[in-house]
């Protein structure tokens, strides 16, 4: 499902108008994004939040050549 199913669906159940929703959607999104990047969880379809992992070893797929995977945030 994209953004402009969601919209179609609100506007269907609802009755706003459909870029009024896909606003609000990119708002939403907007808002989630910048939370996170916060540190801030967001509880809403479940908890959504950013976590840092380690460094780790792993292997190169096309050499099969071992390296380092750097730290990172998901």
């Amino acid at each position: 499902m994209v953004k402009a199913d969601i919209a179609r669906r609100i506007h269907q159940q609802i009755g706003i108008w459909e870029k009024e929703v896909a606003t609000l959607f990119d708002g939403i999104l907007e808002l989630s994004k910048v939370s996170l990047q916060r540190g801030e969880p967001i509880l809403i379809f479940g908890k959504f939040s950013v976590r840092s992992k380690a460094p780790r070893q792993g292997r190169s797929p096309r050499t099969g050549e071992a390296i380092v995977i750097s730290t990172r945030r998901v």
